[in-house]
């Protein structure tokens, strides 16, 4: 494949049209991949900005947004890769023309969502292959990949692992089959890949060879042009840009772990390459949370983008200071045989890897779960028949908490038999498991099973958000002008109705407990948070707010100079720490506003529905909430929940929580 390759190829004059032509090709091919992807990131956070049709999912943003761009690579690529005459430019064009087909060849992974990362993995992973199959076929079969100098793999295997220690840092691992798809995904991309570079573009290049110097200049160019065409098609939704921002660097990289030692083996690094495309597509494969891709998840101070950033930085910025030693050092790169010293420093690279990861990283699993709602619900029509208001919230609790318990033991003793977590919940009677798909598929045999919802989990982050504070110094002196609009000033002067009697719960992002507005009012006040405060976040003990919108909240309901009921009491629950949550973590803040319980009691026991009160927040449709039958029961208990309208855009048919209307 190699040997066509010269010491030092003769000097030629310059083919200033083929080199213009590369540039334009080079400037689209990034232009419209990054573009591309933006926008669809851009639409795909509030599909209904952007469309009419608000029935309009991500995923059909992303998939769009593939097929858009890669008919748009290959109707530009195809006429220069067909009828180009220089045949080193020839050759980089085709090559872009493979990496355009394979955009449009994993298209299809796109209309699986976030919320089902193990499907998407699975997708990406047999049409990668396929695509290197089909390489390999077209290509001249014979080995797939040839022998590669040990040197040249112990390089690709120290550069990668320095660049991917910001991901050992501050990312988290998902399940065990997360992992092990993420890596095939990972192999299958970077084979894809090589293939692509070594039987496309490096074997036109050696037929019209330039120089080490001029080979790897633009070699780096064509490469890392490749690298970020096909990283646009992998990846989770809504992360592509940071998958493709960090291959596209390696390409100068890239070409000086082909070149090392090829004086003296006379052949190509194919295996290195593999090793080092793998092991960045791996980084981000493996420690970036799915829902990095939800910009509405993403986004906040200490959130996970600031880390996909920085460590997104990182590589590019690594990837292109060891290219431009490598470039250097190319003369000596050539010609280096000892493989010692490089099997040193990658030994170096893993052991602080390994230390970076168990000393200050997230070690552990920590994959998605599924809501698994059982066919028998409770039955509380005889709860309006009680002759008190707490009779029938006490029946309804121990109605639902003694149904949940006999129907769910069949299905409890399945899952402990396997040794899988799982959390029961009653006020919808569910189970929220931690399965992977594989499981799954054995649970939808069970008849007993009514519906299996996704239950997207935040990975952990290395640092707890800081709390957000506000700007104002002094409260009002008047009622402020949505009070005065709604009459609520009114209300209080003839009526005298400030809320007086009246228990809130809330659940949101938190509460700010010491808050000058809402510190008086908290039902807790006395120190006693056990029935008044929990927190399935981050546990902790007394109210707290993170992101600062439950505060503002609660604020509008009862805060002291800016509320509607000044005088009303409140509890909460943290259901939203962070800006994307789960149907159990959305049920476990109803289940304690419904029952309250002790912060280290159990929900099915230890409820006491006498000390009730119910307020809620909208979940976002990308957090699967199954809400409607907690509502119906709660009212049956006459108990009166509220929701927030979540509109998508300013017509009421956008408001994607129906119980709001």
């Amino acid at each position: 494949m190699n040997e066509n390759v010269a010491n030092a190829a003769p000097r030629r004059p310059t083919d200033l049209l083929s080199v213009g032509a590369l540039v334009a090709l080079l400037l689209w091919v990034s232009g419209c991949a990054l573009c591309s992807q933006l926008a669809a990131l851009t639409a795909a956070t509030e599909p209904g900005t952007f469309f009419e049709r608000s029935d309009i999912t991500a995923s059909q943003i992303f998939f769009g947004a593939a097929i858009l761009e890669g008919l748009a690579l290959l109707l530009a690529l195809l006429p220069f890769a067909l009828w180009w005459r220089a045949p080193r430019y020839r050759a980089a064009f085709r090559a872009w023309v493979g990496a355009a087909l394979f955009v449009l060849l994993l298209a299809p992974a796109r209309l699986f969502s976030g919320a089902t990362p193990q499907l998407l993995l699975s997708a990406q992973s047999m049409f990668a292959l396929l695509f290197a199959l089909f390489l390999w076929l077209t290509t001249g079969r014979g080995n797939p990949l040839t022998r590669a100098a040990s040197n040249a793999v112990a390089l690709a295997v120290g550069a990668g692992i320095f660049l991917a220690l910001p991901w050992l840092a501050w990312g988290a691992l998902g399940s065990a089959t997360d992992v092990a798809l993420g890596i095939l995904n990972a192999l299958a991309f970077a084979l894809a890949a090589t293939l692509l570079l070594a039987r496309v573009w490096l074997r036109g290049m050696a037929r019209d060879s330039r120089g080490v110097g001029w080979d790897i200049t633009l070699g780096g160019f064509v490469t890392g042009a490749l690298l970020l065409m096909m990283g646009s098609a992998i990846g989770f939704n809504g992360t592509q840009l940071w998958f493709m921002l960090s291959l596209a660097a390696l390409g100068w990289l890239a070409m000086a772990v082909v070149y090392t030692n090829f004086q003296i083996a006379r052949r190509w690094n194919e295996p290195a390459l593999l090793t080092l495309c793998a092991i960045v597509a791996a980084a981000p494969m493996l420690f970036l949370d799915p829902k990095a891709g939800v910009l509405g998840a993403a986004l906040g101070d200490g959130e996970v983008l600031v880390y996909v950033m920085g460590a997104t930085a990182w590589m590019v910025w690594g990837a292109w200071a060891l290219g431009a030693l490598c470039f250097f050092l190319r003369n000596r790169l050539g010609v280096w045989e000892s493989a010692r010293f490089a099997w040193l420093g990658a030994s170096a690279a893993a052991a602080i890897g390994l230390l970076i990861y168990f000393g200050i990283g997230q070690p552990g699993l920590y994959g998605d779960q599924v809501f698994v709602i059982l066919k028998n619900q409770a039955d509380v029509t005889a709860v309006k028949n009680s002759a008190t208001y707490d009779e029938r919230r006490a029946l309804a609790y121990q109605t639902l908490t003694a149904h949940a318990a006999q129907t769910q033991a069949p299905l409890r003793a399945t899952l402990e038999s396997f040794a899988i977590p799982y959390t029961p919940y009653y006020l919808v009677n569910a189970l929220q498991v931690d399965a992977d798909y594989w499981f799954v598929w054995l649970l939808t045999r069970d008849a007993a099973i009514d519906r299996i919802l996704p239950a997207p989990t935040m990975r952990p982050l290395p640092a707890k958000p800081g709390l957000a504070r506000g700007e104002a110094t002094s409260a009002p002196t008047e009622p402020a002008w949505n009070l005065t609009l709604i009459g609520a000033d009114r209300v209080w002067k003839d009526f005298n109705a400030r809320g007086q009697g009246i228990v809130v719960g809330q659940a949101d992002s938190g509460v700010d407990g010491a808050h000058p507005e809402l510190a008086a009012q908290y039902r807790g006040r006395d120190g006693n948070n056990d029935y008044n405060w929990l927190d399935p976040w981050y546990h902790t003990a007394s109210p707290t707010d993170i992101g600062g919108h439950g505060t503002h909240t609660l604020g509008s309901i009862l805060g002291k100079h800016v509320g509607v009921a000044p005088e009303a009491e409140w509890i909460g629950c943290v259901n939203l720490a962070r800006n994307l949550a789960n149907p159990g973590l959305y049920l476990t803040c109803m289940q304690f506003l419904f029952a309250p319980y002790p912060q280290n009691g159990d929900a099915l026991r230890d409820g006491d529905a006498t000390q009730d009160a119910t307020r809620t927040r909208c979940c976002r449709r990308f957090a699967h909430c199954a809400r409607r039958a907690s509502l119906s029961w709660r009212r049956r208990a006459m108990m009166a929940p509220v929701a927030a309208a979540c509109r998508t855009r300013l017509h009421c048919t956008t408001m994607y929580f129906r119980s709001a209307r």
